[in-house]
């Protein structure tokens, strides 16, 4: 196994902190949650706080990321504070949603640190044995097994197992057959990014560039802007190709009835799948300065969002939307709109932070011809989830894409004599590439 350059030189240390970086991803994969609602890897990540934390600045936006979080916590505290007086608080709310932004800081670093020592495609295998483990604990989803249980980690590991994150090619099989296997369970979502994952990494530049990652006004920035508008014509593309074979009843007929009835509903079956963000929009212009992290839903708050989703074609007089969205705090279904709402300005500006480095990161990753299946795949994910998924359900992956996406900045390797002052030997200097190339190339490494 090869270490990553910023590892400590003492093989005896090296070999202890390997072990526990494999713990430390395993066990924050895991979903056990402490009372009310805190996963024990926010715990295991404050507790190695004072080792992982230099590694946010080692990695371009992470510690920008990590302030947005911790102010995050602190507005929604100080908004919820205002509701005090009229009754509709809950402590244990409060509680639970900001410790997944303080939690979401904490585990970042953890990650970061885990890669600098394990590489990416090992941390993302060990993150995908811990949630598939996870499952025991949790339980799995009867509902749908393989799209609301197996299908994430089952795709985490197959796709980074080192006999397939190596080639291009075995990359591109896996994922094609999680591709069918996610199309006949009827995960369409999922189904339709690995498509677009998979057609981003086969038509992305030939070989790996040594370039880093660069902000626009450089030529590699550039490089990178024009991989991410062909992000979104690929992606807009696969979108239209799923759509079309869900409506030729390719994909079931479940599928292709509940499609026809979201594009009769609304004129889309993006708008019509998802309703609630309809209710989003209308209690964010209502109270743009958002609600609370602890905040209740008062009854002018649940027909203003009722009256958002009529307004697309949604009837909203239904259990769903009562006990749900509405039901224990206020779930509109979305990145964005959750933090905005439960977290005001700073919560909105997180969201839009965290989706701003991790697309320039894939990006830049494209751009270089460096992007893997599964890396592609997260990133999209994470563009999913910013609009159309609940905060809670995209906790788990968030810090693991950030932490896979992140590019390492510049400099981050200090050079390292190969023989001791004063030894008699002429001493060799290791010094650092130009810019971050033999970091992500030690990263990549098994």
């Amino acid at each position: 196994m090869t270490l990553h350059p910023l590892s400590r030189p003492s093989k005896a240390v090296d070999g202890w902190e390997v072990a526990a970086a494999h713990a430390a991803v395993f066990i924050i994969a895991i979903r056990y949650r402490f009372s009310p609602d805190v996963p024990i890897g926010f715990l295991l990540a404050a507790c190695v706080i004072p080792v992982t934390l230099r590694h946010l600045s080692r990695y371009r936006g992470a510690v920008t990321i990590s302030v947005l979080a911790l102010l995050s916590a602190i507005s929604g505290l100080l908004l919820t504070m205002g509701h005090v007086s009229l009754g509709n608080v809950s402590g244990s709310l409060a509680l639970v949603q900001t410790a997944r932004m303080v939690g979401l800081a904490l585990v970042l670093a953890a990650l970061l640190w885990a890669r600098s020592l394990l590489g990416i495609p090992r941390l993302i295998l060990v993150f995908g044995l811990g949630s598939l483990v996870s499952l025991v604990v949790s339980g799995v989803n009867s509902d749908n097994v393989w799209k609301f249980s197996l299908s994430v980690p089952i795709t985490l590991i197959l796709l980074s197992l080192p006999g397939i994150s190596r080639h291009r090619w075995g990359q591109v099989g896996m994922a094609l057959m999680l591709v069918a296997v996610s199309a006949l369970n009827d995960s369409r979502s999922a189904a339709g990014l690995l498509l677009v994952a998979i057609a981003l990494t086969v038509t992305q530049r030939g070989a790996v560039t040594q370039s880093g990652a660069q902000w626009p006004g450089t030529r590699d920035g550039w490089r990178a802007w024009t991989a991410l508008a062909r992000v979104a014509l690929v992606g807009a593309g696969g979108f239209l190709i799923v759509q079309s074979a869900i409506l030729d009843g390719m994909l079931g007929e479940s599928a292709r009835n509940r499609t026809i009835a979201q594009i009769s509903q609304s004129g889309s079956s993006l708008v019509g799948g998802r309703p609630e963000m309809g209710a989003a929009l209308a209690l964010v212009t209502d109270r743009p300065w958002g609600y609370g992290a602890g905040t209740l839903a008062t009854y002018a708050n649940i027909m203003l969002g009722k009256t958002g989703m009529h307004s697309l074609g949604y009837d909203p007089n239904n259990g769903y939307v009562e006990k749900y969205m509405f039901g224990y705090g206020i779930e509109v279904h979305s990145v964005l709109g959750d933090l905005w709402i439960l977290f005001g300005f700073a919560g909105a500006l997180l969201a839009v932070t965290v989706a701003a480095f991790a697309l320039f990161g894939l990006g830049d990753l494209l751009s270089r011809g460096a992007a893997t299946t599964i890396t592609t795949f997260l990133v999209l994910r994470l563009a999913w989830d910013f609009a159309f998924s609940p905060i809670a359900s995209a906790m788990p992956l968030l810090p693991l894409t950030l932490a896979v996406a992140l590019p390492a900045l510049t400099g981050a390797l200090a050079p390292q004599r190969s023989t001791p002052p004063n030894s008699g030997q002429p001493s060799r200097l290791t010094h650092a590439p130009p810019r971050h190339s033999a970091i992500e190339t030690s990263e990549a490494r098994w």
